[in-house]
Protein backbone atom coordinates (compact mmCIF):
# COMPACT_ATOMS: atom_id res chain seq x y z
CA UNK A 1 0.00 0.00 0.00
CA UNK A 2 1.57 3.36 -1.00
CA UNK A 3 2.21 5.93 1.74
CA UNK A 4 -0.36 8.75 2.13
CA UNK A 5 0.35 12.06 0.37
CA UNK A 6 2.71 14.38 2.19
CA UNK A 7 0.62 17.40 3.29
CA UNK A 8 2.18 20.86 2.82
CA UNK A 9 0.41 24.05 3.86
CA UNK A 10 1.07 26.96 1.55
CA UNK A 11 2.24 29.99 3.56
CA UNK A 12 0.61 33.38 3.14
CA UNK A 13 3.64 34.40 1.08
CA UNK A 14 5.81 31.84 -0.72
CA UNK A 15 9.49 32.73 -0.51
CA UNK A 16 12.79 31.14 -1.48
CA UNK A 17 13.52 29.84 2.02
CA UNK A 18 10.15 28.05 2.17
CA UNK A 19 10.71 26.36 -1.20
CA UNK A 20 14.19 25.23 -0.16
CA UNK A 21 12.82 23.82 3.09
CA UNK A 22 10.01 21.89 1.37
CA UNK A 23 12.46 20.44 -1.14
CA UNK A 24 14.66 19.23 1.73
CA UNK A 25 11.74 17.76 3.68
CA UNK A 26 10.11 15.88 0.79
CA UNK A 27 11.34 12.30 1.00
CA UNK A 28 12.74 10.76 -2.16
CA UNK A 29 10.19 7.92 -2.08
CA UNK A 30 7.17 10.22 -1.60
CA UNK A 31 4.59 9.24 -4.21
CA UNK A 32 2.36 12.30 -3.74
CA UNK A 33 2.42 15.79 -2.25
CA UNK A 34 -0.71 17.77 -1.36
CA UNK A 35 -0.49 21.56 -1.14
CA UNK A 36 -3.23 22.91 1.13
CA UNK A 37 -4.45 26.23 -0.33
CA UNK A 38 -6.13 28.66 2.06
CA UNK A 39 -5.47 32.37 2.51
CA UNK A 40 -2.78 33.08 -0.02
CA UNK A 41 -1.14 36.21 -1.36
CA UNK A 42 1.19 34.56 -3.84
CA UNK A 43 4.97 34.85 -3.56
CA UNK A 44 7.50 37.43 -2.47
CA UNK A 45 11.13 38.35 -3.04
CA UNK A 46 12.16 36.02 -5.86
CA UNK A 47 10.13 33.14 -4.40
CA UNK A 48 8.59 32.27 -7.77
CA UNK A 49 11.87 31.04 -9.22
CA UNK A 50 12.45 28.64 -6.34
CA UNK A 51 8.82 27.50 -6.48
CA UNK A 52 9.22 26.66 -10.17
CA UNK A 53 12.37 24.65 -9.42
CA UNK A 54 10.64 22.87 -6.50
CA UNK A 55 7.63 21.67 -8.51
CA UNK A 56 9.90 20.59 -11.37
CA UNK A 57 11.95 18.61 -8.84
CA UNK A 58 8.82 16.81 -7.64
CA UNK A 59 7.69 16.19 -11.22
CA UNK A 60 11.03 14.69 -12.27
CA UNK A 61 10.88 12.31 -9.30
CA UNK A 62 7.44 11.14 -10.37
CA UNK A 63 5.72 12.66 -7.33
CA UNK A 64 2.02 13.40 -7.86
CA UNK A 65 1.22 17.06 -7.08
CA UNK A 66 -2.25 17.92 -5.80
CA UNK A 67 -3.62 21.33 -4.81
CA UNK A 68 -6.45 21.09 -2.27
CA UNK A 69 -8.63 24.19 -1.88
CA UNK A 70 -9.86 24.84 1.66
CA UNK A 71 -12.82 26.87 0.44
CA UNK A 72 -15.23 26.53 -2.44
CA UNK A 73 -14.52 28.10 -5.82
CA UNK A 74 -17.57 29.21 -7.83
CA UNK A 75 -17.60 28.90 -11.59
CA UNK A 76 -15.85 31.91 -13.09
CA UNK A 77 -19.07 32.93 -14.86
CA UNK A 78 -20.81 33.14 -11.47
CA UNK A 79 -18.20 35.20 -9.60
CA UNK A 80 -15.12 36.23 -11.62
CA UNK A 81 -14.07 38.57 -8.78
CA UNK A 82 -13.88 35.85 -6.13
CA UNK A 83 -10.63 36.11 -4.14
CA UNK A 84 -9.31 32.75 -5.35
CA UNK A 85 -10.10 33.56 -8.97
CA UNK A 86 -8.14 36.79 -8.58
CA UNK A 87 -5.19 34.77 -7.26
CA UNK A 88 -5.37 32.21 -10.08
CA UNK A 89 -5.65 34.93 -12.73
CA UNK A 90 -3.07 37.40 -11.38
CA UNK A 91 -0.41 35.50 -9.44
CA UNK A 92 2.60 33.97 -11.17
CA UNK A 93 3.00 31.54 -8.26
CA UNK A 94 -0.58 30.33 -8.77
CA UNK A 95 0.12 29.81 -12.47
CA UNK A 96 3.23 27.76 -11.63
CA UNK A 97 1.38 25.54 -9.15
CA UNK A 98 -1.70 24.94 -11.29
CA UNK A 99 0.31 24.14 -14.41
CA UNK A 100 2.47 21.68 -12.43
CA UNK A 101 -0.39 20.05 -10.51
CA UNK A 102 -1.93 16.72 -11.46
CA UNK A 103 -5.20 17.84 -9.84
CA UNK A 104 -6.75 20.88 -8.15
CA UNK A 105 -9.42 19.58 -5.78
CA UNK A 106 -12.17 21.70 -4.22
CA UNK A 107 -13.61 20.84 -0.75
CA UNK A 108 -16.00 18.36 -2.38
CA UNK A 109 -13.15 16.52 -4.08
CA UNK A 110 -14.04 17.78 -7.57
CA UNK A 111 -11.00 18.33 -9.81
CA UNK A 112 -11.01 21.93 -11.08
CA UNK A 113 -7.63 21.95 -12.78
CA UNK A 114 -8.94 21.93 -16.35
CA UNK A 115 -11.20 24.90 -15.70
CA UNK A 116 -8.56 26.95 -13.86
CA UNK A 117 -5.80 26.13 -16.32
CA UNK A 118 -8.00 27.12 -19.27
CA UNK A 119 -8.70 30.51 -17.68
CA UNK A 120 -4.98 31.09 -17.07
CA UNK A 121 -4.06 30.15 -20.62
CA UNK A 122 -6.76 32.42 -21.99
CA UNK A 123 -5.41 35.36 -19.96
CA UNK A 124 -1.85 34.73 -21.11
CA UNK A 125 -2.96 34.56 -24.74
CA UNK A 126 -4.98 37.75 -24.45
CA UNK A 127 -2.16 39.64 -22.72
CA UNK A 128 0.77 38.48 -24.83
CA UNK A 129 2.10 36.20 -22.10
CA UNK A 130 1.82 38.79 -19.35
CA UNK A 131 0.53 38.01 -15.86
CA UNK A 132 0.65 40.08 -12.69
CA UNK A 133 -0.71 43.09 -10.86
CA UNK A 134 0.34 45.97 -8.64
CA UNK A 135 4.09 45.97 -8.04
CA UNK A 136 4.97 42.91 -10.11
CA UNK A 137 4.52 41.74 -13.69
CA UNK A 138 5.83 38.67 -15.48
CA UNK A 139 6.12 37.35 -19.01
CA UNK A 140 5.55 33.61 -19.26
CA UNK A 141 6.15 30.93 -21.84
CA UNK A 142 4.61 27.48 -21.42
CA UNK A 143 6.37 24.86 -23.54
CA UNK A 144 4.08 22.05 -24.66
CA UNK A 145 4.83 19.61 -27.44
CA UNK A 146 2.45 20.22 -30.32
CA UNK A 147 1.06 23.42 -28.82
CA UNK A 148 1.12 26.78 -30.64
CA UNK A 149 4.30 28.77 -30.07
CA UNK A 150 2.64 31.53 -28.14
CA UNK A 151 3.61 34.05 -25.48
CA UNK A 152 7.27 35.07 -25.12
CA UNK A 153 9.57 34.94 -28.14
CA UNK A 154 12.16 33.07 -26.06
CA UNK A 155 13.20 30.87 -28.96
CA UNK A 156 14.15 33.36 -31.68
CA UNK A 157 17.75 34.02 -30.77
CA UNK A 158 18.37 36.57 -33.52
CA UNK A 159 15.40 38.71 -32.41
CA UNK A 160 15.78 38.28 -28.67
CA UNK A 161 17.58 41.51 -27.85
CA UNK A 162 15.01 43.71 -29.59
CA UNK A 163 11.99 41.73 -28.37
CA UNK A 164 13.16 41.29 -24.77
CA UNK A 165 14.29 44.91 -24.61
CA UNK A 166 10.90 46.10 -25.78
CA UNK A 167 9.05 43.99 -23.23
CA UNK A 168 11.35 45.06 -20.37
CA UNK A 169 10.68 48.68 -21.29
CA UNK A 170 6.91 48.04 -21.33
CA UNK A 171 6.94 46.28 -17.97
CA UNK A 172 9.10 48.84 -16.21
CA UNK A 173 6.90 51.66 -17.45
CA UNK A 174 3.80 49.79 -16.28
CA UNK A 175 5.41 49.45 -12.83
CA UNK A 176 6.32 53.16 -12.77
CA UNK A 177 10.05 52.36 -12.77
CA UNK A 178 11.04 55.45 -14.73
CA UNK A 179 14.37 56.13 -13.07
CA UNK A 180 16.10 52.78 -12.95
CA UNK A 181 18.14 53.20 -16.12
CA UNK A 182 16.15 50.87 -18.36
CA UNK A 183 18.90 50.73 -20.94
CA UNK A 184 21.09 49.08 -18.29
CA UNK A 185 18.49 46.48 -17.28
CA UNK A 186 17.87 45.30 -20.82
CA UNK A 187 21.27 43.57 -21.32
CA UNK A 188 20.77 41.59 -18.08
CA UNK A 189 17.29 40.47 -19.17
CA UNK A 190 18.60 39.56 -22.60
CA UNK A 191 21.50 37.46 -21.28
CA UNK A 192 19.24 35.75 -18.73
CA UNK A 193 16.69 34.86 -21.43
CA UNK A 194 19.54 33.61 -23.62
CA UNK A 195 20.43 31.29 -20.75
CA UNK A 196 16.97 29.72 -20.94
CA UNK A 197 17.60 29.05 -24.62
CA UNK A 198 20.76 27.14 -23.76
CA UNK A 199 19.67 25.36 -20.56
CA UNK A 200 15.89 25.51 -20.23
CA UNK A 201 14.30 24.31 -23.48
CA UNK A 202 15.61 20.78 -24.02
CA UNK A 203 17.08 17.91 -22.08
CA UNK A 204 20.54 16.52 -22.77
CA UNK A 205 19.24 14.30 -25.58
CA UNK A 206 17.71 17.28 -27.37
CA UNK A 207 14.11 16.41 -26.44
CA UNK A 208 11.84 19.35 -25.69
CA UNK A 209 11.10 19.93 -22.00
CA UNK A 210 7.39 20.45 -21.36
CA UNK A 211 7.50 23.08 -18.66
CA UNK A 212 7.19 26.77 -17.88
CA UNK A 213 9.72 29.60 -18.19
CA UNK A 214 9.30 33.20 -17.12
CA UNK A 215 10.83 36.65 -16.83
CA UNK A 216 9.49 38.71 -13.92
CA UNK A 217 10.04 42.30 -12.85
CA UNK A 218 9.05 43.44 -9.35
CA UNK A 219 9.17 46.84 -7.72
CA UNK A 220 10.27 46.59 -4.09
CA UNK A 221 10.35 49.07 -1.24
CA UNK A 222 12.23 47.86 1.84
CA UNK A 223 12.30 49.69 5.21
CA UNK A 224 15.75 51.12 5.85
CA UNK A 225 15.92 48.78 8.85
CA UNK A 226 14.41 45.87 6.96
CA UNK A 227 12.83 42.70 8.16
CA UNK A 228 14.61 40.05 6.15
CA UNK A 229 12.06 37.26 5.77
CA UNK A 230 12.01 35.71 2.35
CA UNK A 231 14.96 37.47 0.79
CA UNK A 232 16.81 35.50 -1.85
CA UNK A 233 20.20 36.12 -0.25
CA UNK A 234 21.18 35.60 3.35
CA UNK A 235 19.60 38.27 5.57
CA UNK A 236 22.89 39.49 7.00
CA UNK A 237 24.41 39.76 3.54
CA UNK A 238 21.48 41.79 2.26
CA UNK A 239 21.52 43.98 5.37
CA UNK A 240 25.22 44.65 4.83
CA UNK A 241 24.47 45.47 1.20
CA UNK A 242 21.86 48.06 2.28
CA UNK A 243 24.28 49.62 4.74
CA UNK A 244 26.97 49.99 2.08
CA UNK A 245 24.51 51.63 -0.32
CA UNK A 246 23.37 53.96 2.46
CA UNK A 247 26.98 54.87 3.24
CA UNK A 248 27.49 55.90 -0.36
CA UNK A 249 24.16 57.80 -0.34
CA UNK A 250 22.85 55.61 -3.16
CA UNK A 251 19.56 54.94 -1.37
CA UNK A 252 18.68 58.61 -0.88
CA UNK A 253 17.02 60.03 2.20
CA UNK A 254 13.65 58.27 2.01
CA UNK A 255 12.44 55.89 4.74
CA UNK A 256 12.22 53.00 2.30
CA UNK A 257 15.00 51.70 0.08
CA UNK A 258 13.61 51.31 -3.44
CA UNK A 259 14.74 48.42 -5.62
CA UNK A 260 13.90 46.78 -8.92
CA UNK A 261 14.06 42.99 -8.99
CA UNK A 262 14.36 41.08 -12.26
CA UNK A 263 14.20 37.27 -12.32
CA UNK A 264 14.38 34.77 -15.18
CA UNK A 265 13.74 31.09 -14.38
CA UNK A 266 13.47 27.80 -16.25
CA UNK A 267 13.03 24.07 -15.61
CA UNK A 268 16.03 22.83 -17.57
CA UNK A 269 18.97 20.58 -16.69
CA UNK A 270 20.98 23.30 -15.00
CA UNK A 271 24.16 25.13 -15.95
CA UNK A 272 26.86 22.63 -14.97
CA UNK A 273 25.02 19.60 -16.43
CA UNK A 274 24.66 21.39 -19.75
CA UNK A 275 28.36 22.25 -19.80
CA UNK A 276 29.53 18.68 -19.14
CA UNK A 277 26.68 16.97 -20.99
CA UNK A 278 25.51 14.85 -18.05
CA UNK A 279 23.36 15.18 -14.94
CA UNK A 280 25.78 12.82 -13.18
CA UNK A 281 27.64 15.92 -12.07
CA UNK A 282 24.91 16.43 -9.45
CA UNK A 283 25.75 13.13 -7.76
CA UNK A 284 29.51 13.68 -7.89
CA UNK A 285 31.83 15.93 -5.86
CA UNK A 286 30.21 19.30 -5.37
CA UNK A 287 33.61 20.92 -5.93
CA UNK A 288 33.41 19.92 -9.60
CA UNK A 289 29.90 21.35 -9.96
CA UNK A 290 31.11 24.56 -8.32
CA UNK A 291 34.05 24.76 -10.70
CA UNK A 292 31.87 24.36 -13.80
CA UNK A 293 29.20 26.79 -12.60
CA UNK A 294 31.74 29.49 -11.77
CA UNK A 295 33.36 28.97 -15.16
CA UNK A 296 29.99 29.69 -16.81
CA UNK A 297 30.11 33.18 -15.30
CA UNK A 298 33.30 33.97 -17.20
CA UNK A 299 33.68 35.10 -20.79
CA UNK A 300 34.91 32.27 -22.99
CA UNK A 301 32.75 29.53 -21.45
CA UNK A 302 29.64 28.40 -23.31
CA UNK A 303 27.50 25.36 -24.05
CA UNK A 304 26.68 26.77 -27.51
CA UNK A 305 28.38 25.73 -30.68
CA UNK A 306 31.25 28.01 -31.67
CA UNK A 307 29.30 29.36 -34.64
CA UNK A 308 26.19 30.31 -32.64
CA UNK A 309 25.33 33.88 -31.73
CA UNK A 310 26.65 34.70 -28.27
CA UNK A 311 28.96 31.68 -28.07
CA UNK A 312 31.70 32.08 -25.48
CA UNK A 313 30.03 34.90 -23.54
CA UNK A 314 28.68 32.79 -20.71
CA UNK A 315 26.83 34.93 -18.15
CA UNK A 316 29.64 37.46 -17.98
CA UNK A 317 27.50 40.18 -19.57
CA UNK A 318 24.79 39.71 -16.94
CA UNK A 319 27.46 40.02 -14.26
CA UNK A 320 28.73 43.23 -15.85
CA UNK A 321 25.23 44.71 -15.62
CA UNK A 322 25.04 43.82 -11.90
CA UNK A 323 28.35 45.59 -11.39
CA UNK A 324 27.24 48.70 -13.28
CA UNK A 325 23.94 48.90 -11.36
CA UNK A 326 25.66 48.18 -8.02
CA UNK A 327 23.22 45.32 -7.49
CA UNK A 328 23.07 41.82 -6.08
CA UNK A 329 23.10 38.99 -8.63
CA UNK A 330 21.87 35.56 -7.46
CA UNK A 331 22.10 32.27 -9.36
CA UNK A 332 20.35 29.12 -8.10
CA UNK A 333 21.19 26.00 -10.10
CA UNK A 334 21.83 22.34 -9.24
CA UNK A 335 23.18 22.12 -5.68
CA UNK A 336 24.49 25.68 -5.56
CA UNK A 337 23.38 29.21 -4.77
CA UNK A 338 25.83 31.84 -5.98
CA UNK A 339 25.60 35.47 -4.88
CA UNK A 340 27.55 38.39 -6.29
CA UNK A 341 27.36 41.61 -4.26
CA UNK A 342 28.55 44.44 -6.49
CA UNK A 343 28.74 46.86 -3.55
CA UNK A 344 31.69 44.99 -2.06
CA UNK A 345 35.10 46.51 -2.68
CA UNK A 346 37.58 43.85 -3.66
CA UNK A 347 34.84 41.24 -4.04
CA UNK A 348 34.08 38.11 -2.07
CA UNK A 349 35.61 34.66 -2.43
CA UNK A 350 35.74 32.88 -5.83
CA UNK A 351 36.24 35.95 -8.01
CA UNK A 352 33.64 37.93 -6.12
CA UNK A 353 31.07 35.12 -5.80
CA UNK A 354 29.80 33.85 -2.47
CA UNK A 355 28.95 30.17 -3.04
CA UNK A 356 26.57 28.28 -0.74
CA UNK A 357 25.75 24.59 -0.95
CA UNK A 358 22.04 23.70 -1.14
CA UNK A 359 19.92 20.64 -1.85
CA UNK A 360 19.54 19.67 -5.51
CA UNK A 361 16.93 21.54 -7.55
CA UNK A 362 16.58 21.24 -11.34
CA UNK A 363 16.48 24.28 -13.55
CA UNK A 364 18.11 27.68 -13.12
CA UNK A 365 16.95 30.94 -11.56
CA UNK A 366 18.85 34.16 -12.30
CA UNK A 367 17.93 37.22 -10.23
CA UNK A 368 19.15 40.80 -10.07
CA UNK A 369 18.17 43.28 -7.36
CA UNK A 370 19.33 46.90 -7.84
CA UNK A 371 18.38 50.39 -6.55
CA UNK A 372 15.89 52.29 -8.69
CA UNK A 373 14.95 55.60 -7.01
CA UNK A 374 15.37 58.81 -9.03
CA UNK A 375 19.02 59.81 -8.88
CA UNK A 376 20.23 56.37 -7.72
CA UNK A 377 22.14 55.62 -10.89
CA UNK A 378 23.77 59.04 -10.82
CA UNK A 379 25.03 58.25 -7.32
CA UNK A 380 26.18 54.79 -8.47
CA UNK A 381 28.16 56.37 -11.31
CA UNK A 382 29.68 58.98 -8.97
CA UNK A 383 30.74 56.27 -6.51
CA UNK A 384 32.28 54.20 -9.28
CA UNK A 385 34.21 57.25 -10.51
CA UNK A 386 35.62 57.87 -7.02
Amino acid sequence: MPPPPMPIVLPNKIDAAWAERVAAECEADATAVTFEVGTWEGASDIGEGRLLQLVRHLDWRGTRIVLRLREGLPAIEEDPHHDLWKVFREQLSALILVQAADAVLDPQGVDRKGEISAVQTQILSANGGEIGFGRELALVRIDRIGAPRAFLAFDRREENFTRVGGRVTQLTRALNLRHVGIEKLIPFAHEAVENTLDHGRTDLTGERIEALRFMQIRRREIPRKPRMEGLEVDADRFGSYLRRLSRDEILGDERHAKFVELTVADCGVGISARLVGSTEIYSGPISEEKKKTLAAMQAGTSSKGNDEIGAGQGLSKALEVAQVLRGIFVVRTGRLELTYDASLEGGDDDDGWHVAERGYLPGTTLSLCAPWWEGAQGRVDETAAR
